[in-house]
C-alpha cells in the first residue's frame, strides 16, 4: 500500500490553484482527467476514489475548491481521504476560511503546509497545534484602511487655490 503521489488544490472549474508532487510519478495533466470525470460529470453519484488510467484519484469538495490526491500505486484510499479531510480542517484552522481566495493570498504558506503534513505521499504531521511551532509564516490578512483624508500632495495643491474646497 502506498500513500498519495500528488496533492492539487483545484477551484470549481478545476484549474489548479496550488499543486504539491511528492514523488514525481503523476504529471501534472492528470487533472484533465479529474475534470472529465468529476467536475464536468452530470450525474449526482460521483464517487470520490475512481481510476483513469492506472492513476487512482481521491478528491473532496470544500466550499469553493476541491482537493485531490493522485497515485498509480495501489494507494490506501482511506488514509488518503482521511488526509484530505485533515488537510481542510488545518487550512480552516489557519485560514479561518477556505476558498479560493485566500488559498491564493497565503500560496506560501499553502505549500509550507503541504510540505509538512505528508513526506514522501505519507500523512506525517497534521495536528494543528503541532504545525504551529514548525511553521512560523502568518496567515496573511487582506485589510483595507480607511483614508480620513488624502494627502495634500495627492491632491495636487496650487497656490492659488483656497484650503478647504469640498
Amino acid at each position: 500500500m502506498s500513500g498519495a503521489s500528488a496533492v492539487f488544490i483545484l477551484d470549481l472549474k478545476g484549474k489548479v490553484i496550488i499543486w504539491r508532487n511528492y514523488r514525481g510519478e503523476v504529471p501534472p495533466t492528470v487533472t484533465d482527467h479529474f475534470v472529465d470525470n468529476v467536475v464536468d460529470a452530470d450525474d449526482v453519484n460521483i464517487k470520490p476514489v475512481f481510476v483513469e488510467d492506472g492513476i487512482v484519484y481521491c478528491w473532496i469538495q470544500y466550499n469553493n475548491i476541491f482537493l485531490l490526491a493522485v497515485t498509480q500505486r495501489n494507494g490506501n484510499a482511506m488514509m488518503i481521504l482521511s488526509y484530505l479531510y485533515k488537510l481542510a480542517d488545518v487550512l480552516k484552522d489557519y485560514f479561518k476560511t477556505v476558498d479560493e481566495d485566500h488559498i491564493k493570498d497565503n500560496f506560501v504558506l499553502t505549500y509550507e503546509l503541504l510540505d509538512e503534513m505528508m513526506d514522501n505521499g505519507y500523512p506525517q504531521t497534521t495536528e494543528t497545534k503541532i504545525l504551529r511551532e514548525y511553521i512560523k509564516t502568518e496567515y496573511k490578512k487582506v485589510k483595507v484602511d480607511k483614508m480620513k483624508a488624502p494627502p495634500s500632495a495627492a491632491t495636487s495643491a496650487v497656490s492659488w487655490r483656497p484650503e478647504g474646497i469640498k
